[in-house]
């Protein structure tokens, strides 16, 4: 069979689906998989080049498109809303040449409402679609003309609370097949490896690790810890381990976050100086990683590295590192896990506990002591 799947959100939304398609391709032997998305924060780069993948489809590269800098969900949906029509034929024309067969419609892909029209109209095959069951949307006529026109069949899949984004994802493909299955957990990326761009950098595999200040591209959020928490954290990992410390992020993060701070001679920035590929790379030579709940911590997970996350506000029933050399740390305040299947935005909640309060009860300290334990542990079992 042919199976459509959507990503509209990033990297860490995507690397939750891997066991999905991993799990289809042993399920089915003749599975040909397609991904559609638009590449923000270079989600599908990161995937594309697996064997296990058909065909990518950029929407913003194919219809020309250019997505706002600052990658707000208002600017998305703006940018969605002017597709002209000739470039709704060429994003149709496209769907129908696949003839995918299952469209699976994750909750977590934050698939445009133009593009959500144009795959139910595309073809014949089977939507399953996940949906709040304590939430019902009134129906409007423009709704009841819009389903006139659907030539797919569409199944609901109830969203359960609590439940990892790995199973959510996983409870489509068991209403696709109509009975369970053996589920499997492990995340994965297919990214070159190439150590030179490693050593450009002057630094050597197992011989750094890796903090990550920012999240969001710099953009308010109540998932990050203080960035004074980091510098600290840098200077002790340099004089108690002799390791360097290597900054991850993006441009945002550089120049919201990093750049307003005094980081040690020793810290090496990277964030805005890599692509995707780059950032693997470094990531997965590290010996270990310190990250917020984002698309970071996804991949450090996905290649095994050694990692420390920080979860405060954000849903961790959902999204925590399920590898088994990772340790979660939690910031148990007011604000802990109030993000737990919540309507609000970051931003809105970013405004509620300002000043990094969501993650004031995690410790430089404490960082420290589960940064020495996790890489004991992995010096043990190598």
């Amino acid at each position: 069979m042919r199976y459509l799947i959507p990503e509209f959100t990033g990297i860490g939304d995507l690397l939750q689906k891997t066991p999905l398609i991993q799990s289809i391709a042993e399920i089915d032997q003749a599975a040909k998989i397609f991904l559609i998305g638009d590449n923000r924060w270079n989600g599908l780069d990161i995937v594309k080049d697996s064997s296990l993948i058909e065909e990518t489809y950029n929407v913003v590269e194919m219809l020309r498109l250019e997505l706002p800098q600052d990658y707000t969900n208002t600017a998305i949906a703006e940018l969605y809303e002017r597709v002209r029509y000739q470039q709704r034929r060429i994003l149709s024309d496209w769907l129908r040449s696949i003839e995918w067969d299952v469209y699976f419609d994750s909750c977590h892909s934050d698939v445009p409402p133009i593009i959500s029209r144009l795959i139910e109209q595309s073809g014949t095959g089977k939507i399953y679609r996940h949906a709040d069951i304590n939430k019902r949307e009134p129906s409007s006529f423009w709704d009841f003309f819009r389903s006139s026109r659907k030539s797919a069949s569409i199944e609901f899949v109830p969203i359960l609370k609590g439940r990892h984004d790995i199973d959510t994802n996983y409870d489509l493909l068991e209403a696709h097949l109509d009975y369970p299955f053996e589920r499997n957990y492990d995340t994965w990326i297919a990214l070159r490896n190439d150590d030179d761009l490693v050593k450009r950098w002057g630094i050597h595999k197992n011989e750094y690790v890796c903090l990550q200040p920012g999240a969001a591209n710099g953009a308010a959020t109540p998932k990050t810890w203080h960035p004074k928490n980091f510098v600290e954290l840098s200077r002790k990992i340099n004089e108690s381990c002799g390791m360097k410390v290597v900054l991850l992020g993006d441009r945002g993060d550089h120049e919201q976050i990093i750049s307003k701070h005094e980081w040690p001679e020793t810290v090496i920035n990277t964030a805005a100086k890599t692509s995707i590929e780059h950032l693997g790379n470094i990531i997965s030579n590290a010996a270990c990683v310190v990250a917020h709940d984002s698309g970071i911590m996804h991949l450090a997970n996905a290649m095994s590295v050694p990692l420390v996350a920080l979860y405060g506000p954000t849903d961790y029933t959902a999204t925590r590192p399920r590898g088994k050399r990772n340790k979660i740390l939690f910031s148990k305040t007011p604000a802990f896990a109030v993000m737990y299947r919540s309507s609000k935005s970051e931003k809105k909640l970013a405004e509620k506990y300002p000043n990094h309060e969501a993650m004031a009860n995690i410790s430089v300290d404490q960082v420290m002591c589960a940064v020495d334990e996790i890489m004991a542990k992995h010096r043990n079992d190598g």
